[in-house]
């Protein structure tokens, strides 16, 4: 009689606790929640992030060349953070491919990238360590790589370069 009492109370424990889980379609990163209308409003999108350690306070803009205007993405304001890695993301509108895009950052700061990932529809180029050189220009920052970091000191902006905007237009043309 006992052994009944305790299967029963066994079933009845996991069928409660099942019945108050949480749902599977929800996933938290970064204080962001991600649901499924979220990832189906970013298809055919081309994304941008960035995982960095930013500092201070900062406002990071990307602007972007479709055909011959230069456009912008509203600029992201960055909560400094020094110790914590952050993801700064920026979506183009749909069916856009730039023609090269510039990462403005507006304050003086001290930024450790890890990467800068570009996405669409799960197919991504990931650039970290030297590729950094290979695939950006900049102005006036110095720039430094140690522990696969890419440390930018002073306000300034990355530029796509020539290499990296045929591979942008190579790898997401099929998408169009």
């Amino acid at each position: 009689m006992k052994r009944i009492i305790r299967i029963c109370v066994v079933i009845i424990s996991i069928a409660y606790s099942c019945k108050e889980g949480k749902p599977l379609n929800d996933a938290k990163e970064n204080n962001t929640i991600v649901t499924e209308t979220n990832i189906e409003s970013q298809k055919d999108k081309l994304q941008v992030f960035f995982d960095a350690i930013i500092k201070n306070d900062a406002q990071i803009t990307l602007y972007y060349q479709d055909g011959e205007v230069l456009k912008t993405i509203a600029g992201n304001a960055v909560k400094g953070k020094p110790s914590k890695t952050q993801r700064v993301s920026f979506v183009f509108p749909q069916k856009i491919i730039p023609n090269g895009f510039y990462l403005r950052f507006d304050a003086a700061n001290t930024i450790n990238l890890e990467k800068i990932v570009l996405n669409m529809n799960d197919d991504r180029i990931i650039i970290k360590d030297s590729a950094f050189f290979e695939y950006f220009k900049y102005n006036k920052t110095t720039l430094k790589v140690s522990e696969n970091l890419l440390t930018l000191t002073q306000p300034d902006t990355l530029k796509t370069s020539e290499s990296l905007v045929s591979r942008i237009t190579n790898r997401y043309s099929k998408y169009m």
